[in-house]
């Protein structure tokens, strides 16, 4: 991301610093501003379109720094949290606002690439023009500036759809998170709701065998999720081989052509480059995958404690209207056995939970040493990742925790 000085201050412009910085340097002299300048005007008067009166709207809304990355955020922190999320509230509301902005957002790039796509045939219908008649015979030198003009507003032209190119790319990646996070919210709520109704039944001794079979059902079908995810990750796997090879096939293309500058060449990079970003596509989708895995296998694990605590519930309801003392004490001891047991995975779950925030202290500090806290390298990049691991970790093992409590309780 790079940063533009705008209406408001200092904002932040989610696309490639390289594309953008393009769209900056190529754009004319002839813009003209209305108002305080924004990056968004460079999509103002578009400075090939001169004298076609094709004027493009500044959306000042892709000058401002993007809400979906703070929602998506806030999804995950609130879940986290113990936070109960519901369908029709308010972070859910704000999620369906924001997806509707991004969706206009980028029926108005659309349009706007449409509208510059003209320009731009124009362009080159006079720049095939120019080439033909220097083809039959005329002058060359006569027709350099005509055609070095016609080049440069293609070039310009490129350069802004480009521009809007990267941002409805980035607008459609916060559309799939959004749509993720109002997946997880409602999961949530409809697991944590059966929670809630199952924990109500419990205390007031009311009849669960209904609640059992919607706990059972739930359960059945959140590992169904969890298997269908499973193949897609198998076969997401193979596409990240394929897309690995393929990139390993171009690089030693380009290799054996070092020192070579020619359109063989700029293809072979251009393959390269396309190939690099296919693989990052694929390793996202895998993430993705896994993260709704993730996910599915954390509330099955709670719903299978509330079937084991409905389970139990039922047993001891029937030794206590059978009377059977001796069944009744075994019984008991059983459930103390299983207090026992439960207590010791809590305590070496408390020392692994420690362990991993005395870890991640570890990597906090070490990246901000003198010679590393200024730096990107292997090295920034090996104690990061092992910092995000602990503090992930660290996180599993306080929900785990939470919930072993809960069947203490």
């Amino acid at each position: 991301a790079i940063l533009v000085q705008g209406c408001h201050g200092v904002l932040p412009l989610r696309c490639t610093a390289s594309a953008a910085m393009l769209v900056v340097r190529r754009a004319s002299p002839l813009l003209r501003p209305r108002g305080p300048f924004c990056f968004g005007q460079i999509f103002g008067t578009h400075p090939a379109a001169q004298g076609h009166g094709q004027p493009f709207a500044c959306d000042r809304a892709r000058c401002a720094a993007s809400a979906a990355a703070a929602l998506a955020n806030q999804v995950e922190l609130s879940l986290a949290g113990g936070a109960k999320l519901e369908k029709g509230g308010s972070i859910w509301n704000q999620i369906s606002e924001e997806l509707a902005r991004l969706r206009e957002d980028n029926d108005k790039i659309i349009k706007e690439v449409v509208e510059l796509k003209k320009i731009r045939a124009d362009h080159i219908a006079v720049e095939a023009q120019l080439i033909e008649q220097m083809k039959g015979g005329e002058d060359v030198q006569s027709h350099d500036v005509d055609f070095t003009e016609a080049l440069k507003k293609i070039e310009e032209v490129d350069h802004q759809v480009a521009g809007l190119r990267c941002q409805q790319l980035q607008n459609s990646k916060d559309i799939s998170d959004l749509k993720r996070g109002k997946v997880r919210i409602e999961k949530s709520e409809e697991v944590m709701s059966l929670l809630q109704q199952v924990d109500a039944a419990l205390l007031s001794d009311k009849d669960i065998s209904e609640l059992q079979t919607k706990v059972s059902e739930l359960v059945s079908r959140l590992m169904d999720e969890f298997e269908d995810k499973s193949h897609d990750v198998q076969l997401t796997k193979k596409d990240i081989d394929g897309a690995i090879g393929k990139l390993r096939n171009l690089a030693l293309a380009l290799r054996v052509r070092r020192g070579r500058i020619d359109a063989e060449v700029d293809e072979l990079r251009g393959k390269l480059v396309s190939s690099f970003f296919e693989a990052q596509r694929k390793n996202a989708k895998l993430t993705r995958l896994r993260d709704m895995q993730a996910l599915n296998g954390k509330e099955i694990a709670l719903l299978e404690r509330v079937v084991d605590k409905m389970q139990r519930r039922e047993r001891v309801r029937l030794l206590i209207d059978e009377g059977n003392q001796e069944k009744m004490a075994s019984e008991a001891k059983a459930i103390w056995g299983e207090i026992v047991a439960t207590q010791k995975s809590i305590g070496e779950l408390e020392c692994t939970r420690d362990g991993h925030a005395a870890e991640g202290a570890d990597m906090v500090e070490a990246l901000r040493a003198p010679d590393l806290v200024n730096s990107v390298n292997a090295s920034t990049g090996k104690l990061r990742e092992q910092l995000i691991a602990a503090l992930r970790e660290e996180e599993l093992a306080a929900n785990r925790l939470a919930v072993l409590r809960g069947v203490q309780a």
